[in-house]
């Protein structure tokens, strides 16, 4: 019996697709399809399944693997294969997405700027927006680094600049 974690949780899809086909009986070939199998794996399947010879061909009854294929997908096993695989799966875009992000290089400005009226016109702060012009994806990077590091060496300002009730501490 070939591993049921590498096909089992193609069995929902394959119920669904049982289900709307009306020979009553099923071979190999379709076997394959339905779960991604190997011809040798199909013919493991099968054979737990009681199959039926006709003529030079291999076939199972329909409604048994039906009943079969249900019965794996209501069991805890399934369940529990279904969650660790899919957290998985979750976990493997998460590295890869990670992995991705780390390749990307920022391009630094040679002078950073220290305050945000230091900012380059492509910046325009109000209260409640900003609008940042670009021209591609390394560009906005490096326009938001410098930001936060003009916000960084100075973020007195970038309160008041967002909130004009705020006063100069002087003012007060």
């Amino acid at each position: 019996m070939p591993r049921k974690s590498a096909w089992s949780l193609r069995i929902p899809q394959a119920i669904e697709e049982l289900e709307r086909i009306p020979s009553p009986v099923l071979d190999r070939r379709l076997i394959e399809r339905l779960l991604g199998l190997s011809p040798r794996q199909a013919l493991r399947v099968m054979n737990r399944l009681s199959p039926i010879v006709m003529g030079k061909s291999t076939v199972v009854d329909r409604a048994k693997v039906l009943e079969a294929f249900r019965e794996v997908v209501a069991g805890q096993e399934w369940h529990w294969e279904n969650t660790r695989r899919r957290r998985l799966e979750g976990h493997l875009s998460q590295i890869r997405m990670n992995r991705k992000a780390q390749e990307v290089e920022i391009p630094v400005s040679q002078t950073l700027p220290n305050t945000i009226r230091d900012l380059p016109e492509n910046f325009s702060l109000t209260p409640g927006c900003l609008i940042v012009r670009f021209n591609g994806a390394l560009d906005l990077l490096r326009l938001l680094y410098d930001f936060s590091q003009a916000c960084a060496a100075n973020f007195t300002e970038l309160e008041r600049a967002l909130d004009p009730s705020i006063l100069p501490a002087g003012d007060v």
